[in-house]
């Protein structure tokens, strides 16, 4: 919020080289609520040939932007391939399956229905943000949840030993998503 709140004071100012960081802070703030389809706009941002804030967006979401940005020429073996070698027969039969299933829908119910199902499936994926957490209200849902000792974490600590050797948020010296905050909390 403070980079939101600090750019938007910058460009109301009149400095308009920083438009670019205002533009990716709404994005970042509200794309991954409303999105449609996968990436959003923040993915026709990424992929814009005329990108001219590619170290603010990286101080934002880290190696996430740069995975767009170079998601042709990684190298085999490469942790972000690792999901797509990793697809089996069984993603493949889902994927089928949907695809069979949105044929059915417009097939009954129309073209705008096969949309809407669609769009449905994609907002039930995982990949939309239904709602938008701080370290506080973070806190208070998983306290309320029955946690205890919750806490504020850097995104390479944990009380789990060896936590940083599984690269869950940490690749190598690398944070993965910088803007995430990173809590942890005990079940009794």
């Amino acid at each position: 919020m403070r980079h939101y709140l600090k750019s938007l004071e910058d460009v109301t100012s009149g400095h308009s080289t920083r438009e670019s960081d205002y533009d990716w802070m709404m994005l970042e703030l509200f794309d991954q609520t409303v999105r449609g389809s996968p990436g959003g706009e923040m993915k026709s941002y990424l992929t814009d040939p005329a990108l001219s804030n590619k170290d603010f967006i990286i101080s934002r979401i880290g190696i996430e932007a740069e995975r767009i940005w170079t998601r042709d020429v990684l190298p085999r073996g490469h942790p972000h391939l690792v999901e797509v070698e990793e697809k089996n027969l069984a993603w493949f039969v889902n994927q089928l399956r949907i695809e069979l299933a949105c044929m059915l829908v417009m097939i009954i119910a129309g073209i705008g229905a096969k949309k809407s199902f669609r769009e449905g499936l994609f907002r039930d994926s995982g990949e939309i943000h239904r709602w938008m957490y701080d370290r506080f209200s973070l806190k208070k849902l998983l306290t309320k949840a029955g946690f205890i000792d919750v806490r504020l974490c850097r995104a390479d600590e944990s009380r789990i030993p060896s936590f940083n050797s599984y690269s869950l948020d940490v690749l190598g010296k690398i944070i993965r998503k910088p803007d995430s905050i990173y809590m942890e909390a005990v079940k009794p």
